[in-house]
């Protein structure tokens, strides 16, 4: 997204001048491969100040890394697949990923441990979050509020995301009953009702 049109939404969103705290980009040549190499774009996180306020600008490409970066990975360290890695049903997980992730943002499931989402700018097919900003943060959540989950919470989290992200092969995720629960030991990891199908 243009840097212009990222200072106009920060603009109008809050209504004061914003100030884009660039990342440098030498020596990461898979960066261009991701966004392209317009030096005027703005591209994954970057912080901005707004008045008095930090925020997180996440801007998110129209492709995401199946359609991109992991191609690109597989033809530059020449690694033989027996078909495209677009034709394998993992790919979707990467791809046309912009739009899920604004809306996991939007799961009651996780909202205790996502920054707050504070608006969104729309320009040239792409999408930038406008989140709150955490400053530098180490071994916690999102939020800061919950430093190890619970079983009961992860499944919960799953469940929501495994909902929407369903959606982008195709399936149908049916989620009838609440996920049970789960005797834990030294050598069972906790099923999540899901098999190569799918999950249930």
């Amino acid at each position: 997204m243009h840097k212009d049109a990222v200072t106009a939404g920060l603009r109008d969103l809050f209504g004061a001048e914003p100030a884009l705290d660039l990342p440098q980009t030498a020596g990461q040549p898979w960066l261009s491969v991701k966004y392209g190499d317009d030096p005027e774009q703005v591209y994954g996180v970057v912080r901005a100040q707004v008045a008095d306020r930090s925020v997180i600008v996440k801007v998110n490409p129209p492709r995401g890394v199946g359609q991109t970066l992991i191609p690109w990975i597989v033809a530059e360290r020449k690694i033989r697949l027996p078909r495209p890695y677009a034709s394998f049903e993992a790919a979707a997980e990467t791809s046309n990923t912009a739009r899920r992730e604004i809306a996991v943002y939007g799961l009651p499931a996780v909202q205790d441990v996502l920054p707050d989402r504070l608006g969104v700018i729309e320009a040239e097919e792409q999408t930038a979050l406008i989140l709150e900003d955490l400053g530098d943060i180490a071994y916690l959540d999102a939020s800061g509020s919950i430093e190890r989950w619970p079983t009961g919470r992860i499944e919960q989290a799953l469940q929501a995301a495994a909902g929407f992200h369903a959606g982008n092969r195709r399936a149908r995720l049916r989620v009838d009953h609440p996920a049970p629960q789960h005797q834990h030991d030294a050598g069972r990891r906790p099923a999540l009702g899901c098999d190569p199908r799918g999950c249930r």
